[in-house]
């Protein structure tokens, strides 16, 4: 690189920017200081990105650490973050709902990353609030807020518990049919 540094001006995360992280996330201008590790316990798709060999250029390296970038929304990486380091089970459904974007959130990143326990969840969440039969999604669509999912009521459409009962055709539903923040 003609002898020249490279200046980085990302903006530390401040909940995800761990001292001791060997893997730095770049989503928009947000730097996310995370372990490797971490990441690819619950996911291939990271484990094989952190795993490619990397020029050794200051131009992909940040605080001595490699950088992997992601077209994801800064928010959406926190999300995802949270719940891998918070424990998914922080998510679980009983616990405070979440709003639909988060929710949707984690199923598009579930699947994208293969993190099949962030997948399952947003699809747990979303089959709680949305039954399979409309005779019960009509009887729930006037809730404020539903089990595991805030949800505005102006979100609600009567063909979601149709596009919503298949696991497999979920994802690509979900990604085709809603608009996700």
């Amino acid at each position: 690189m003609n002898g020249q540094s490279v200046q980085h001006s990302f903006q530390h995360n401040p909940h995800y920017y761990f001292p001791d992280g060997n893997i730095v996330l770049v989503a928009e201008n947000d730097a996310f200081r995370v372990h490797g590790g971490v990441l690819s316990i619950h996911s291939n798709i990271f484990r094989d990105m952190i795993n490619i060999p990397r020029p050794s250029n200051d131009e992909h390296i940040y605080d001595n650490c490699p950088i992997v970038p992601l077209s994801e929304t800064a928010d959406e990486v926190r999300i995802m973050l949270s719940a891998l380091y918070d424990s998914i089970s922080n998510f679980k459904q009983g616990r405070k709902p979440l709003p639909f974007s988060g929710v949707a959130v984690m199923l598009r990143l579930g699947v994208k990353y293969e993190i099949d326990q962030l997948r399952d969840e947003a699809v747990d969440r979303f089959k709680q609030c949305f039954p399979t039969k409309l005779s019960c999604f009509q009887l729930l669509k006037h809730e404020s807020s539903l089990p595991g999912l805030r949800l505005p009521s102006d979100e609600v459409d009567d063909s979601l518990p149709i596009r919503f009962s298949d696991k497999r055709k979920f994802s690509a539903s979900f990604h085709l049919h809603t608009n996700v923040a």
